[in-house]
């Protein structure tokens, strides 16, 4: 997953903590689920302080079918790039709504079946609410299954912030209204790393001289209605088979009360060593959790993140237990403790909706019948935005378009939403420019070709 985020982030002007940031978010996605996600056509709603795919309080297991979401970030990331080479297919929007003297305006979109792109803006009329940190936290909008938001500016002399929005996996959004609602607005830092400063062989040494060695527990996630999350893609490589074996150890009680400089909401309640992974136990301040988001790593002298796996779960009591691949526990003696937090405490609620209509850009339509033994596809969808693919079964991380003039375009990106229950799915694949449909030949799916008549 995160191979596919950096191919599309390489070409953006992104630092690290956003690129962390949208990271996390992903996998708060994948294995949290969220409400207001669904299968169908209604409003999805969001939460970030930055960017962010539905809530963070549900189990997967909960919904009756599953949204894959498979790399939904991914085609955002590319999309924040993009909409600057699509300005001649936006429309102008420009419809308001005011509530308490903050204004949100929409001012321009453009859409195709199923993916839309909306740019709006936040102004505070009356005070000094808004600035270069202020996103949207909780919104919705009705007909895609997967949305984002991306900040896109902030104009200081009219204390103005610019946003990107983008929805995908939608069905027949163009020629319809559309709503976008936002019920609360946050103001705060993005992701920063943050250490404590502590190196971690010496601080899990004097916990052990101190306290002695911590004890664990057999932990099956299920069981206690949780599951796995991972937070690098060293971690997503092996999530799978700890969900899978459903088997693990988790310390076993709080011992610590240690905390990040800077990140007064985050409290490191234990740690252990134990088969290869340093166990981190986190508690949270209630009245900033719903607001933040972040997790314990490692860095090296220099304070760069070391690349291992990272895998945490949520607990009963609101806790979360994190766990690091560290092969070899004296590699600790060359590592510190340190963490990527928020550290948001302003929230402005209200009632902020436009509703909209865009008439949207031409598609094209290609019957399909690819059968590959693991992957099934009935239907293509081309637009200037992208090659909608609808199946089922194994999805393909990349399709290629082949223009009448030889030239040969690799997808660079992809969302799919679908039902984990039937395998039926619907992936949007997107390019480093927009597509002419008039200049494609064929497309090439899992290595089968299909002609553009």
């Amino acid at each position: 997953m995160k191979n596919a985020i950096d191919q599309s982030l390489g070409r953006l002007q992104l630092d690290e903590r956003a690129r962390r940031n949208i990271t996390e978010r992903i996998q708060v996605l994948e294995s949290r689920g969220c409400e207001g996600v669904s299968c169908d056509t209604a409003p999805v709603i969001g939460r970030s302080p930055f960017l962010h795919f539905g809530r963070r309080k549900r189990s997967m297991r909960v919904l009756v079918a599953v949204l894959l979401l498979i790399f939904a970030l991914s085609a955002l990331c590319i999309a924040a790039e993009l909409p600057w080479k699509f300005m001649n297919f936006f429309e102008a929007v420009n419809e308001t709504s005011v509530y308490d003297g903050i204004e949100l305006k929409v001012t321009s979109a453009a859409a195709d079946d199923d993916t839309v792109m909306v740019f709006y803006t936040l102004r505070d009329l009356e005070g000094d609410r808004i600035s270069e940190a202020t996103s949207a936290y909780d919104y919705f909008l009705s007909g895609p299954t997967t949305i984002g938001n991306i900040r896109d500016g902030y104009d200081e002399k009219t204390k103005t912030a610019a946003f990107f929005l983008i929805g995908d996996n939608g069905s027949g959004l163009k020629g319809h209204k559309l709503t976008y609602a936002i019920s609360s607005i946050l103001d705060g830092s993005p992701m920063e790393l943050y250490n404590t400063q502590r190196n971690a062989g010496e601080l899990l040494a004097e916990q052990t001289a101190d306290l002695g060695r911590p004890s664990f527990r057999e932990y099956h996630a299920r069981q206690e209605d949780s599951f796995w999350n991972a937070q690098t893609q060293k971690g997503s490589n092996i999530k799978d088979s700890f969900e899978k074996e459903d088997r693990a150890a988790l310390l076993q009680d709080d011992r610590l009360e240690l905390k990040f400089p800077g990140v007064d909401w985050v409290t490191i309640t234990n740690m252990g060593y134990q088969d290869g992974w340093l166990h981190i136990r986190v508690c949270y301040d209630e009245s900033l959790v719903d607001l933040n988001y972040g997790y314990p790593c490692l860095t090296d002298s220099e304070g760069r993140e070391w690349d291992t796996a990272i895998l945490n779960s949520p607990l009963q009591d609101g806790s979360e237990e994190f766990i690091l691949q560290v092969a070899d526990v004296q590699a600790l003696d060359d590592l510190y403790l340190s963490g990527f937090y928020t550290n948001n405490k302003t929230l402005y609620q209200g009632e902020w909706k436009v509703t909209f209509e865009v008439t949207g850009v031409s598609t094209k339509t290609i019957p399909c019948s690819i059968e590959t033994g693991t992957l099934s596809v009935s239907k293509a969808v081309l637009s200037p935005f992208g090659v909608s693919i609808y199946g089922k079964g194994e999805r393909t991380e990349s399709i290629c378009v082949q223009l009448k003039d030889g030239t040969l375009l690799k997808s660079e990106s992809y969302s799919c939403s679908g039902d984990g229950e039937t395998g039926k799915f619907e992936c949007k694949y997107k390019f480093a420019e927009p597509l002419v449909l008039e200049e494609i030949q064929s497309i090439s799916i899992a290595g089968e070709q299909v002609d553009i008549p």
